[in-house]
């Protein structure tokens, strides 16, 4: 396991999310979680990268899981409106 993976996993345990699973995508993680998942840099290149994977984590558990028709960042649509 590589750093930025375990990186990502004590994130996940910190903010209280449960992490089903990590899955490597040519140079990103898929971090996959009950609603959807969030893809994560997997060679970032400063501190930034934590703070952006940690507010998409965050607004994907905090949409109303009725409402939302995608859960990939960028592409998550609440409500007819992409956000």
């Amino acid at each position: 396991m590589r750093k930025i993976e375990r990186e990502y996993r004590r994130l996940c345990a910190a903010e209280g999310f449960r992490l089903l699973s990590v899955e490597s995508r040519r140079g990103h993680y898929a971090l996959h979680f009950g609603c959807g998942y969030v893809i994560a840099p997997g060679t970032p290149s400063d501190c930034h990268y934590l703070l952006d994977v940690r507010a998409q984590m965050r607004r994907l558990h905090a949409a109303p899981q009725s409402d939302v028709m995608s859960c990939r960042p960028g592409h998550r649509r609440i409500n007819g409106v992409r956000r």
